[in-house]
């Protein structure tokens, strides 16, 4: 059987997790970047990335609050489970985007991924997108990158990385040398009372919190 058609690809341009010194060097494209691949409907389930299927299990928690008490619940002890030194009581937006692909990497067995997630994983915003950028898997928004469905995006200020959570939802074009379109991002201790797994909509042009990105290879 012949191996998958790329599409929506522009010639030449690296994939995710390719050499960064590459990746920085390629031009900018000249139209909306997207990494999709056709596969065989038969092997389509065997070779979804990992991050669409976490996007998918971050879903399926959408609506899910806290408890009574603040960063308490089940929905906190489902984010923290397995991740080494995270306990109920703090912050957890962090702890719950590690989770969802944690739980992806159980359920296909992949020993091997699951150890290397959980050394880059964390609950402080600022460690996780450290962790990740280094391997140059991270960029900072307003680039010539767009961002699609199962990428992490980190909110906040340059100095102070506050919130993170998944891409659910990317109609994003190129204008103006510019990314603009809608943004949806699905995050854990969000809403109103920062107690929630929720889904928010963003204009991306007017979205200064949105600071900066990460496309997990797998």
């Amino acid at each position: 059987m012949s191996g998958p058609r790329e599409v929506g690809r522009l010639q030449g341009e690296p994939w995710p997790g390719d050499d960064p010194l590459a990746v920085a060097a390629a031009p900018p494209p000249t139209r909306a970047v997207t990494t999709i691949r056709e596969w065989p409907p038969e092997l389509e389930q065997q070779v979804l990335p990992v991050r669409v299927e976490a996007l998918a299990e971050a879903r399926a928690h959408e609506g899910e609050h806290e408890g009574d008490k603040n960063n308490h619940g089940a929905i906190v002890r489902y984010s923290i489970e397995g991740l080494p030194g995270q306990h109920e009581g703090g912050a957890w937006c962090a702890c719950f985007v590690c989770q969802v692909f944690r739980r992806v990497l159980l359920r296909r067995g992949d020993q091997e991924l699951l150890r290397r997630w959980l050394a880059l994983a964390s609950g402080n915003c600022d460690r996780l997108w450290a962790n990740l950028s280094a391997l140059g898997w991270g960029w900072n928004a307003g680039g010539w990158r767009l961002p699609e469905r199962g990428d992490i995006v980190f909110c906040g200020t340059p100095a102070d990385l506050d919130h993170v959570g998944m891409v659910s939802h990317a109609d994003l074009r190129f204008e103006d040398g510019r990314a603009q379109g809608k943004l949806g991002v699905i995050s854990g201790n969000s809403g109103r009372k920062a107690d929630a797994v929720l889904e928010k909509i963003y204009d991306l042009a007017k979205a200064p919190s949105l600071r900066c990105f990460v496309r997990v290879p797998w």
